[in-house]
Order: C-alpha cells, then structure tokens, then sequence
C-alpha cells in the first residue's frame, strides 16, 4: 500500500516536473509573434476610433496560422488565440469583445513565455471585466467608449 502510494506520488511530481519544462522559443516564432502583435496594435487602434463595429480580423488570424505552423514552444498558446477568435460572432459586438479578451489573455501570455518585448504591455478595466494588449503603459481602453482610461497595467 504504501510503495503505491509512492510511486504515485513520484509519477505525479514527474509529470508535474515535465509540464513545467517548455519547449525553446525560437527566432522564427519571436518574429511571428511580432506580426501578431503589430496586427494587434492595429485592432486596438481600430477600437480605439470606431464604436459598435468589429474589425477584420483575416491578418491576425493569418498571422496566428504562422505562429502555428511554426510548430515550437508558442504553438499551444497560438492555438489557443486561434481558439479564443472562433467565438468572435459575425456582427455581434459583445460577442467580439469577449473573444478579443480572451484572445488578449493568451497573447499576453504569450509574450511572456518569449520573454516579453519591453513595449506591449496587458491591461485589464475591471468595469467590463475585459483585457487588451497594448503598446506603451497609457491606458487605451478598446471596449468602452465612455471610459478610454479606465483600466490597469497589469504586471
């Protein structure tokens, strides 16, 4: 009873050791994750003058496909943006937004896994309980008209 009971906890701390362990971010997957930011930046800029109209989406998501076909350490977490968009709705703005912030959570988390780029940066408005990325630290909030500076840089 007891020898099973240690080597399942040993098996338990393995994998838990090997899910820790990430696959290298190469050079490639660094420059595909610049376009997906540069093609995000462009989206924030197109929320940041436009109301109630969901932008294209075709570059970025292009631009995701890359990423994944890179097949490297950043493919989960391009699958999971990939994932996040599908639930973007054709005309639904709302639905939009809640994709976008989802899309945002793993783009965030993806620039941290390359080791971050010093100029984009994750902000949250806990008003709409939304999250974006974004160039430089001033808060753009994209989602609420009323309330461009409502939000926080979040480390």
């Amino acid at each position: 009873m007891r020898l099973n009971f240690l080597i399942s906890f040993g098996i338990l701390v393995f994998f838990s050791v090997c899910n820790k362990i990430q696959t290298p971010i190469s050079e490639s997957e660094k420059n595909a994750l610049q376009t997906i930011l540069s093609e995000n930046e462009s989206i924030h800029s197109f929320l940041m003058k436009e109301e109630e109209k969901i932008p294209e989406l075709t570059k970025l998501e292009t631009a995701i496909q890359a990423l994944i076909a890179l097949n490297g350490g950043l493919k989960i977490q391009a699958e999971k943006m990939q994932n996040s968009l599908k639930e973007k709705g054709s005309k639904d703005v709302e639905k939009f937004f809640l994709a976008y912030s989802a899309f945002s959570e793993n783009l965030a988390e993806s620039v941290k896994l390359a080791g971050g780029t010093g100029i984009f940066n994750k902000f949250y408005c806990p008003m709409v309980k939304k999250t974006w990325v974004s160039q430089g630290t001033k808060v753009q909030n994209p989602y609420a008209p009323e309330m461009r500076d409502c939000g926080d840089l979040v480390p």
